[in-house]
């Protein structure tokens, strides 16, 4: 539940998994490490715009649940999420993408929350890579093209928990 998701649980598990993983890794012999790159490049996000009659519907849906006592706290909570991001000034975001090549490891560092199919894309393409999201900042879910007509999983909605002027453009 939400109350366990505190600074102090962060640590306790973060605590609890390097006690884990540590007498795994003590005493391991590696190699030397040959070649060294990192690189990272940002870019100004572009976002699809979202129409009056988009907004009218929001806040209209959120007035109706806010003022129904038979509302879960689940519904109750989207609502007002809705209703903040609605008053909110919105500014622009930029992503940051990196990758690291480590000897012949190489790791993908992106924003936000990918799809599995960019992960799977990457890995396509560079056998064997470690692709990371939540890299750098989290934006909310940043789909592919494929996941952008239809929606795909909470495409459509996802965008305003996270404070985006609207769901990512194409």
């Amino acid at each position: 539940g939400m109350s366990k998701r505190t600074p102090a649980e962060a640590q306790r598990i973060g605590t609890l998994l390097a006690d884990t993983v540590a007498p795994a890794v003590r005493g391991l012999k590696g190699r030397p490490i040959e070649a060294l790159t990192y690189g990272e490049t940002s870019q100004a996000a572009a976002f699809a715009p979202v129409e009056t009659s988009l907004r009218v519907r929001i806040a209209h849906d959120a007035s109706q649940v806010l003022t129904n006592p038979a509302a879960s706290f689940g519904e109750k909570a989207m609502a007002e999420i809705d209703r903040d991001w609605l008053a909110r000034e919105h500014a622009g975001t930029t992503l940051t993408v990196g990758a690291l090549r480590l000897g012949d490891f190489t790791a993908f560092f992106l924003p936000g929350e990918i799809f599995v199919d960019q992960a799977l894309a990457l890995q396509a393409e560079v056998p064997g890579a470690l692709v990371v999201g939540y890299a750098y900042t989290n934006p909310g879910y940043i789909p592919p093209l494929t996941a952008i007509p239809d929606g795909g999983y909470e495409v459509d909605i996802a965008w305003r928990p996270y404070g985006t002027p609207g769901p990512f453009a194409p």
